[in-house]
């Protein structure tokens, strides 16, 4: 069955769909967050009380579901606590002066870990109460001048190895890196093309190749065993 929008969804387009242990689908929009109970659709607005911005960019369970994480395109992110059902807004990931603060997408590791894609700061890791913050990693340090960072990175797309959860793979700057969570660091590769291609979003084969989307090259599959 379709869903529309005439029977209660929010926006038409749809970038993310999660479906929580409680039987809940949460859909990420342009027009705020939306949860679908399997007969109705109640939407999560922007606000004091809700999410940062009403165009949901990414959505993601912790591995224990007890938080829903959504990202924004221009403020940072939220987390829903589910035994709660409260929110908890971070509008500002980081704290120098920005206009643009998305999230390009979120993963959760099985260990509770959770990261988060930025439009300047690389990767975020959550760093839970007490501290309550973020960490931010990058393929090389980030330079300041005046508060500002001279050289910004941005994740594109990004996933789990289904084979090593402690390893992301993620398209970062046009580069392919894989990041090692537990040595905090970035392993760049080189992907041979004909021509130079704008990639787009990154999958994992469940052995060992990535398949690459591009902006207007088509799907590219990698092997990285021969990096």
């Amino acid at each position: 069955m379709l869903y529309a929008w005439r029977l209660g969804l929010s926006a038409g387009q749809n970038t993310f769909v999660c479906e929580s242990d409680d039987g809940f689908l949460w859909i990420a929009t342009e027009n705020g967050l939306v949860r679908f109970d399997g007969r109705n659709f109640r939407r999560v607005p922007s606000g004091p009380n809700g999410i940062t911005d009403n165009l949901v960019t990414a959505i993601a369970l912790s591995g224990d579901q007890k938080s829903l994480w959504v990202g924004s395109l221009r403020r940072g992110a939220a987390r829903f606590d589910v035994s709660s059902q409260t929110f908890r807004p971070y509008p500002k990931l980081w704290h120098f002066d920005s206009h643009l603060q998305r999230v390009s997408k979120i993963v959760c590791l099985p260990n509770g870990e959770v990261y988060l894609g930025t439009s300047d700061m690389g990767l975020a890791r959550y760093l839970p109460a007490p501290a309550d913050t973020f960490q931010f990693y990058a393929p090389a340090p980030i330079v300041f001048h005046g508060g500002v960072p001279t050289n910004r990175y941005s994740v594109t797309d990004m996933v789990l190895d289904p084979s090593d959860p402690d390893q992301i793979w993620l398209l970062c700057n046009n580069g392919v890196y894989r990041f090692d969570t537990r040595a905090e660091e970035f392993i760049a590769y080189y992907v041979p093309t004909d021509n130079e291609v704008y990639w787009t979003s990154i999958a994992h084969d469940g052995q060992n190749g990535l398949w690459l989307g591009s902006w207007g090259n088509g799907p590219f599959h990698f092997d990285v065993m021969t990096r």
